[in-house]
């Protein structure tokens, strides 16, 4: 074979991988797999009026174009009640890094957890929890 056809080839088959890296192409939807530590930042329960006092989780996505939270916009309920673990799917994401919001969705006044600029593909520290990104 000559080296103009195994170049052909070669190139063909890494392009149709997807090229270098990871080998991933990046998607338009993502799942967000949050974990919020069991205590807030003062040390205290999330909700102190609860027995678990564990956050009732709700997410929210901003880019350039706007903000969306889930699992409604206005975060009147959460996605995961009472619990320090929430899986969001199909979630929109750009073409760029965003920013991600993690809030603990209370009756009154909801608490945010944190806020951090984060990526697909990676695992960010969003105030006092944990977001992986897939």
């Amino acid at each position: 074979m000559n080296s103009k056809i195994l170049s052909v080839v070669a190139l063909t088959i890494i392009t149709s991988c997807g090229g270098g890296g990871s080998g991933k192409s990046r998607p338009t939807e993502a799942e967000f797999v949050v974990t919020v530590s069991p205590m807030d930042s003062e040390g205290g329960k999330w909700d102190k009026y609860d027995e678990n006092g564990h956050p009732d989780i709700g997410l929210c996505v901003e880019t350039e174009l706007g903000k969306r939270c889930y699992p409604d916009d206005g975060l009147l309920s959460s996605q995961c009640p009472d619990t320090n673990e929430c899986t969001f799917s199909n979630i929109p994401i750009p073409p760029t890094p965003f920013t991600v919001r993690v809030v603990d969705v209370d009756a009154i006044n909801n608490e945010t957890v944190g806020e951090a600029k984060c990526d697909w593909d990676e695992t960010c520290t969003v105030g006092q929890a944990k977001v992986k990104i897939r």
